[in-house]
């Protein structure tokens, strides 16, 4: 398959990102009609209307999992076939052919500015490289607790593929300071900004979303 290069399609719009933290228990993702959304994994079962992009980089997941009785690669191409765009930087998918998943070249650390999405070891960071790739000018994130609350509940959807392992929270919160890093010189006149008040990640400014949403219109 070949290999797709994103586009400018965001250019100077905000982004949000949508991760898998229990901080979104409960959020109401109606805040987000309208507005220029990736999902990271599960996200997407929020539909296109609200989640219009997927970002993935789990092979196992994509091929061993199900969600909802369905395995998961067919949930997607049904998410797919309904308007969602799904993305992932996994080389091994990469050589499917399906012409529904878009596959991106996969870098390694930091940020990457143009024909390789770097992964620094998280699909979070992932999805932001590509929200700028895309041309965000700022880049929201959502859901990036980085910690643990609870071993029974790592996520807020509750349709966890498996537990998270020891130290891997420190191991994201390392990938996510590399972009911090990296953003001013990279991506220069561009943001990144937590929407999480108790999020361990403490590399970018944190706003309340309660806040940002009660005053943001759609950009």
């Amino acid at each position: 398959m070949a290999r797709w290069t994103p586009t400018k399609d965001w250019a100077g719009a905000d982004v949000y990102i949508i991760g898998g933290g229990p901080s979104l228990a409960g959020f109401n993702f109606e805040v987000l009609r309208g507005r220029r959304v990736i999902g990271c994994n599960v996200a997407f079962m929020l539909g296109p209307s609200l989640c219009p992009l997927c970002y993935f980089s789990d092979e196992k997941w994509f091929l061993r999992s199900s969600l909802d009785g369905l395995p998961v690669h067919l949930q997607l191409h049904k998410y797919a076939k309904a308007g969602g765009i799904v993305v992932t930087n996994n080389r091994t998918l990469a050589q499917h052919n399906l012409p529904w998943l878009r596959c991106v070249e996969r870098g390694r650390d930091g940020l990457d500015v143009d024909t390789t999405v770097a992964f620094n070891g998280n699909t979070g960071c992932s999805a932001i490289n590509l929200a700028l790739q895309m041309g965000a000018r700022r880049v929201f994130l959502l859901g990036m607790d980085c910690k643990v609350y609870r071993q029974d509940q790592p996520n807020w959807h509750g349709k966890h593929f498996r537990l998270p392992g020891a130290g891997v929270h420190e191991k994201f919160r390392a990938g996510f300071f590399k972009i911090a890093q990296q953003l001013p010189h990279k991506f220069p006149g561009c943001e990144i900004i937590n929407l999480g008040p108790d999020s361990a990640l403490t590399c970018f400014p944190v706003w309340s979303a309660k806040e940002h949403f009660a005053n943001a219109t759609c950009n």
